[in-house]
């Protein structure tokens, strides 16, 4: 039978003192702690919200203006943070250089740079971002940058560089991209399930290697779907289509 002093000592393990109240800006969150803003916040420049390895964000229904949220780490330290809503974040974004980002039920508009961020293998990293429920729109940058990135149920709207880059692979469901400079670019590979990719000034989808579309529509953009590899279209519609390695279309879209 445990005693009092015992139960004391569990309840007190189990209590919410292990979180960590966010009240202003420039507050860090430990190792393997979570943090629970309590207000919305206003950040002046360079000001935010740091999280060391391990810790999580909780936004608790609040917004966050010109408050940057990064992860605590080398450049090539890899380090595991979470940001979790529901909650917004107005003209800032969320980074990490080397490790996993995970973010939940977000909304991110007006970033200066990047919306959610993470090295890309060379320059540091490499970077895991791994987003769902997810919702960013801009005006200049790229919404969603990362070694891999794995989306869903995300949209990426209205920025000017990419909507979402995966230097080693793209794996998006239900991810809808419209109106950037380029919709969805990796280095490597891009595999799009339920998607839709639109309005993009360049290229809707562009991958050095391979694309593969399951279910999806890549539409109205300079040009669709572009790829060294022969696209594979599961169920898919595209427009035009490019052979990089040739310049010339690869036969698989409607107006090719």
């Amino acid at each position: 039978m445990r005693t009092p002093l015992a139960l004391a000592a569990l309840a007190l393990i189990a209590s919410p003192a292990l979180a960590v109240d966010i009240t202003a800006p420039g507050q860090v969150v430990p190792k393997r702690r979570t943090g629970v803003v309590q207000a919305d916040l206003v950040c002046a420049p360079g000001e935010g919200i740091a999280l060391e390895n391990g810790a999580t964000l909780k936004l608790d229904g609040h917004t966050l203006d010109g408050c940057s949220i990064t992860g605590v780490g080398g450049a090539t330290e890899r380090i595991r943070i979470a940001v979790r809503g529901p909650g917004a974040i107005h003209g800032a974004g969320i980074s990490i250089a080397a490790g996993t980002l995970r973010v939940r039920d977000v909304v991110i508009q007006d970033p200066p740079l990047h919306g959610i961020y993470g090295a890309n293998g060379v320059n540091g990293g490499p970077s895991k971002i791994d987003a769902a429920d997810v919702q960013l729109s801009g005006s200049g940058g790229t919404g969603i940058e990362g070694t891999r990135v794995v989306v869903k149920d995300v949209t990426v709207d209205g920025f000017t560089d990419h909507g979402v880059v995966g230097w080693a692979k793209v794996d998006g469901k239900r991810l809808t991209v419209s109106g950037c400079g380029e919709g969805v670019f990796s280095a490597e590979n891009v595999h799009l399930r339920s998607s839709q990719v639109t309005a993009s000034t360049a290229f809707g989808v562009i991958a050095n290697l391979s694309v593969e579309l399951t279910g999806s529509t890549v539409t109205g953009n300079g040009t669709d779907v572009a790829s060294q590899i022969l696209p594979k279209l599961n169920r898919s519609t595209c427009g035009t289509s490019l052979n990089m390695q040739t310049a010339t279309p690869w036969g698989v879209c409607s107006g090719d």
